[in-house]
């Protein structure tokens, strides 16, 4: 791939295959080809959620929510990281967004 959608695309492919190590470096390269590619940070951060690696997951929800402050999904999925690390009110912050 040459360009930072088709990485991020294939970085999702590969986490859905469980695959987390392949998906990692694809959301790696799509943030370095476009580091404002909010996508790239949240689905990176989903992988590592699924990982159970929290504090990597909601850096990534925090660096995709300064891109793209209107996308709630990002919100509730840094919530359930927080909610995981049993960080319950910033979770419940999250919620109430």
């Amino acid at each position: 791939p040459r360009d930072a959608v088709a990485y991020n695309d294939r970085g999702w492919t590969w986490s859905r295959k469980n695959d987390p190590d392949r998906a990692i470096a694809d959301f790696d390269k799509a943030i370095s080809l476009d580091p404002n590619y909010a996508s790239a940070y949240y689905n990176r951060g989903l992988t590592w959620s699924d990982q159970g690696e929290f504090d990597r997951a909601i850096s990534d929800y925090d660096q995709a929510i300064v891109i793209e402050p209107g996308n709630a999904w990002i919100y509730d999925d840094r919530g359930w990281a927080w909610a995981s690390k049993s960080e319950f009110i910033r979770a419940i912050s999250d919620y109430n967004i």
